[in-house]
């Protein structure tokens, strides 16, 4: 492809586009919701253009002849006025602001316009299809929960129990990759709605996870973002090109390091993958799986176990990260952290393989968890639509032959 001028030139803009953007995210932090921190009510106030429209007579009527609950006792915290209600058709996010702990009211109605007028995280929607109503108000409420910088939140559920918390763990590690920011849950009693209906409230806790954390995860995402804007329409344009390319951009961007992702002490391995340009399997797949639903592919990140090891330890489990995307109508298994591995060779081998190819290649055992729930994986791509990389970025040549820092290079 002779686009060295071309592509010189965006590697160039991209370089500055994302130093602007890292300066502005470092001095700034990520475009948010603005808190209030002026008023010494316990409810944050959302700015005036994203208001909710008042609450008409007929609607409070409704919620006060049903059952509400406390914030203090959703939350568990003292710091909130008990006479803060929250009932079945609201959901509540809990905000350390400069002026102390906050919670942040919402009806449900509003949540799909309120993340309209944002950006949120990309993810696959993959899950959400399979759900319950109520799964799908998680994610939702997950997703704003993300952009308001909200580690505690709560939402009303209809049909969700103690017994279904693994289940929505599993559901959430996999839908956003925050590394160990592992959700922990509690439940209310049950209550009643206007309507009679027993419900309670589910309050989400992200553990190991703060707001600096949450920056970092955006910003890493916004670099995904200038990647695919700067990229060139030869590419983007291309169906077989594009995905490729964004494969390899991965696959020779990152320094891979076994127990980066765990060591770290940021524990961001998207940001450490793309901004530190060191990863582990997880951060590598991360940054896959980030791109790839950015640019509009359905990409899942999934986990298992992986066997061998050293001379001296022949017989080590592992926990590995690979990916599972769709091309056109059809799933396909991507492991860009085996093809790090194997970068000197000049070629992809793992990228669009059935699941019989890809343990062929690398014996791995799929967490039970995903077993039951991913798409299947028959086909590989045919041997010419995975080529080696192409060239991409700044004259830099994916072919693993000097790796790539596209826009990475601060």
């Amino acid at each position: 492809m002779n686009q060295t001028h071309t592509i010189r030139a965006v590697g160039l803009s991209l370089v500055v586009i994302l130093l602007i953007s890292l300066l502005s995210a470092c001095v700034n932090g990520p475009d948010k919701p603005i808190v209030s921190d002026t008023e010494e009510s316990a409810v944050v106030t959302a700015p005036d253009s994203n208001a909710a429209p008042p609450e008409s007579a007929e609607t409070e009527s409704a919620r006060l002849t049903g059952d509400g609950a406390s914030a203090r006792k959703i939350f568990g915290d003292d710091d909130l006025p008990e006479d803060q209600m929250l009932y079945a058709d609201q959901v509540g996010f809990r905000l350390e602001t400069d002026k102390g702990v906050r919670v942040q009211v919402m009806d449900i109605s509003t949540l799909e316009s309120r993340l309209k007028e944002l950006e949120p995280l990309p993810r696959t929607r993959y899950f959400e299809d399979l759900l319950s109503e109520d799964y799908r108000l998680l994610f939702s409420v997950f997703d704003l929960a993300l952009e308001l910088g909200s580690v505690k939140f709560c939402f009303p559920t209809r049909s969700l129990r103690a017994r279904d918390v693994s289940e929505i763990v599993e559901m959430l590690n996999a839908t956003y990759p925050l590394y160990d920011a592992r959700p922990r849950f509690s439940v209310t009693k049950d209550l009643t709605d206007a309507s009679g209906e027993a419900y309670r409230f589910l309050t989400v806790y992200l553990t190991n996870c703060n707001t600096e954390k949450l920056q970092k995860h955006h910003l890493a995402v916004e670099a995904c973002r200038v990647i695919l804007r700067t990229m060139p329409g030869s590419y983007t344009e291309d169906p077989e090109e594009y995905p490729l390319a964004l494969y390899s951009i991965v696959v020779n961007s990152v320094e891979y390091e076994s127990h980066f992702d765990e060591e770290s002490n940021e524990r961001c391995p998207l940001y450490n993958a793309i901004v530190e340009k060191h990863a582990g399997p997880y951060g590598i797949s991360a940054w896959f799986y980030t791109i790839m639903n950015l640019a509009g592919y359905d990409c899942l990140q999934v986990s298992g176990t992986t066997y061998g090891g050293t001379e001296e330890n022949p017989h080590a489990i592992y926990t590995f990260y690979w990916n599972i995307a769709k091309l056109g109508d059809a799933y396909y298994v991507f492991d860009p952290t085996l093809d790090n591995w194997n970068s000197e060779r000049g070629y992809l081998f793992f990228y669009g393989l059935s699941e019989e190819k890809a343990n062929e290649r690398f014996r791995r055992t799929i967490d039970p968890f995903f077993a039951d729930i991913v798409p299947p994986c028959p086909e590989n791509l045919p041997q010419d639509k995975a080529p080696v990389a192409p060239e991409i970025g700044g004259g830099t040549n994916l072919s693993y032959k000097t790796g790539a820092h596209l826009c990475l290079s601060l």
